[in-house]
């Protein structure tokens, strides 16, 4: 046996070391994806008031946990005013900027669910919103969404517009993106 044909190694081995190879590749690359948080964040302005405000406060980066499933969820607010117009109308004003602005980007009203009660605090106090007489949350969902077998995990998008005062409107825009861990879940089981 000569020097050169002792140092080979046996095919099945070396398909062995390929595929552990390929395997410890595929773990680095999943957990490197999953470690780094990738948020939805638009780029459009708060719709124009009465006093011509028109920038969101407060953006928070988060991480929500539940169970099996993570979520990198974008927030941000801001306050709208609109002097002696009844609230129903500045409401359907709010929606209705908020449905143009949202489609432009690629995203429809959704009846879906989302998790927006268990991400969004203020769903404590407003529930979803049926029709602009009353505050509430809307959720949006991609225009070529598909409800997965396994579950409802997707992107979405909770905007909450709500007032205890009248003409003083609050408006939250939350987006969420689940994890690919938290798809690959979904889809096994």
């Amino acid at each position: 046996m000569s020097e050169k044909q002792r140092h080979r190694l046996h095919p099945a081995l070396r398909l062995i070391i390929v595929m552990l190879g390929i395997c410890i590749l595929s773990s680095a690359s999943a957990y490197a994806y999953e470690t780094f948080p990738r948020f939805i964040k638009f780029s459009f302005p708060p719709p124009q008031d009465d006093y011509s405000h028109r920038e969101w406060s407060f953006p928070t980066y988060a991480i929500w946990r539940n169970y099996s499933q993570r979520y990198f969820v974008f927030r941000t607010e801001t306050a709208l005013i609109y002097e002696g117009v009844p609230d129903q109308i500045s409401r359907q004003i709010i929606l209705d900027y908020f449905n143009d602005k949202l489609s432009e980007n690629g995203w429809v009203e959704s009846e879906y669910y989302a998790p927006c009660r268990n991400i969004l605090p203020e769903a404590s106090f407003i529930h979803q919103i049926e029709d602009a007489s009353k505050s509430g949350y809307v959720i949006y969902h991609r225009k070529d969404f598909e409800l997965l077998v396994g579950g409802s995990d997707s992107e979405f998008v909770c905007l909450a517009i709500w007032n205890d005062t009248p003409g003083i409107f609050s408006v939250v825009l939350m987006t969420a993106k689940p994890s690919l861990l938290t798809l690959i879940m979904d889809a096994l089981f």
